[in-house]
């Protein structure tokens, strides 16, 4: 909704929820602003899903979160973030991941397991994720996540 409304004026979705006065670029004559992601689906290839990452960053998105959950197994997930990892952060782009309670905990620790290894193999300092939300169908077993 908020892309059609932005649309329609002309503008993007950053601009409909930044503080009068400031500018997408993020200087603002106020203290006070608010972070937007990104989006992503979590279906389409590796390629499309660059691509659209880096409109985004175009667009001025500094965040963008991808839905996870939904490919095959939780290792090509992980891949998927891998490949947006070693192209947006160098641009200073965090990614952050959803889940949306789709693994079991094994699912999930797959996943956990095959980014840590591609962390392990890169010659970044940051973080592949910031943070995941909701990983696990059992909110118990979040923790142990």
């Amino acid at each position: 909704l908020l892309q059609a409304l932005a649309a329609a004026q002309g503008c993007d979705v950053r601009d409909l929820l930044l503080p009068a006065g400031s500018t997408a670029a993020g200087s603002s004559s106020s203290s006070s602003s608010v972070s937007v992601n990104g989006l992503l689906p979590g279906t389409g290839s590796s390629d499309d899903l660059l691509a659209a990452a880096q409109q985004l960053v175009q667009q001025g998105f500094r965040s963008i979160k991808i839905k996870v959950g939904r490919r095959q197994n939780p290792e090509d997930d992980a891949s998927v973030i891998t490949l947006l990892h070693r192209h947006l952060n160098p641009l200073g782009v965090t990614l952050v991941a959803d889940a949306n309670r789709a693994w079991d905990l094994d699912q999930a620790m797959r996943f956990g397991r095959a980014l840590a290894a591609a962390a392990a193999g890169s010659s970044s300092s940051s973080s592949v994720l910031a943070y995941i939300e909701e990983p696990t169908s059992d909110p118990a077993d979040m923790a142990t996540f």
